[in-house]
């Protein structure tokens, strides 16, 4: 990474961890970074909830309104460990990239989506989510782009159809015009409004190719049904008997249409189950995972951490 852009990650590291406001500093901040700020506010003001809880809490506030961001200019920040994890949605597409360490997050129906380095997810305006916390060695990086700038510079059909896109584009050139991004946003020659489009252009060509090259993903709508009713007792050979197949022509189907063998899959669906309950309720973490089929928790403890690169009880505490 270039000194400066390292310099600049530094610094907004430090700002966010800094940051004290004041009433009215927090109630044009909410009103400015909302839609709904107003509707947030008189929420907040009916249910005794202090301004300063919107920024400077533990949890953000439990409101009965979902918030959603707003903005009409480019901005490029990293994710700071002092940002609080909340449920949201946005009127702007929004690039997560990481850098080093991993981003977990939630998506609509509370689906768990793990971004690993070098991976990045772009999120469609409307889309619903929860970023958890960053980690100390974390370099997770978002970038705000209002749906006009987003369309001159896009590739076409990027994210047309989707909530979320996740790429894996080539490294160390999609660094290169990410932290160019970063410097041009902080330099102070006036030129932004010719480099920044320049430079995204070639940000989204690059993820345009990544999804040209990797392979597509296929999923089989049976299997998926039968291992959301029977996470618990999941096994080849039941599925097979439910579908009148027999178990190796199953099998061989599975490893046709998913490129995964039936455990393999069957495992997955057991994770992401886990994790959908570690965020959405309180139950422990051994009952969790008798829940979704480990007859041992040191199962779920092992398999769980090497998926997700945190245990468990890390990746709870990581929304909270």
């Amino acid at each position: 990474m270039h000194e400066r852009s390292n310099d600049i990650l530094k610094k907004q590291e430090r700002d966010d961890g800094a940051a004290a406001r004041s009433d009215s500093e927090i109630e044009a901040s909410v009103r400015r970074e909302f839609v709904n700020g107003e509707e947030l506010l008189a929420a907040a003001k009916a249910r005794n909830v202090r301004l300063t809880d919107f920024f400077a809490a533990e949890q953000f506030p439990d409101l009965p309104v979902l918030p959603r961001r707003t903005a009409d200019t480019f901005g490029i920040r990293k994710h700071t460990a002092s940002q609080r994890p909340y449920l949201h949605t946005q009127d702007f597409y929004e690039l997560i990239y990481v850098s080093r360490g991993r981003c977990a997050q939630t998506l609509p129906n509370s689906r768990p989506l793990l971004l690993q380095a070098g991976q990045a997810a772009l999120l469609a305006p409307g889309c619903t989510h929860k970023l958890a916390r960053a980690r100390e060695n974390d370099v997770i990086v978002k970038l705000v782009i209002p749906p006009p700038l987003y369309a001159a510079v896009s590739a076409p059909d990027l994210a047309e159809t989707e909530c979320v896109c996740v790429f894996t584009p080539r490294r160390e050139t999609f660094e290169f015009f990410l932290w160019g991004l970063l410097r041009e946003q902080n330099a102070k020659d006036g030129l932004q409004t010719k480099t920044i489009p320049a430079l995204l252009t070639l940000l989204f060509a690059e993820l345009y190719r990544a999804r040209e090259a990797q392979p597509t993903a296929h999923t089989d709508a049976e299997l998926d049904n039968y291992l959301s009713e029977h996470l618990r007792d999941a096994s080849l050979a039941d599925f097979a008997a439910q579908q009148h197949y027999s178990a190796g022509y199953a099998g061989k189907r599975i490893r046709l249409r998913t490129g995964k063998s039936f455990s393999q899959a069957a495992n997955e669906s057991r994770l992401q189950a886990a994790a959908r309950l570690l965020t959405e309720t309180k139950m422990p973490i051994d009952a969790i995972a008798s829940e979704v089929g480990y007859a041992d928790p040191s199962g779920l403890y092992k398999q769980f951490t090497a998926a997700f690169g945190m245990t468990p009880g890390e990746y709870r505490r990581s929304f909270e």
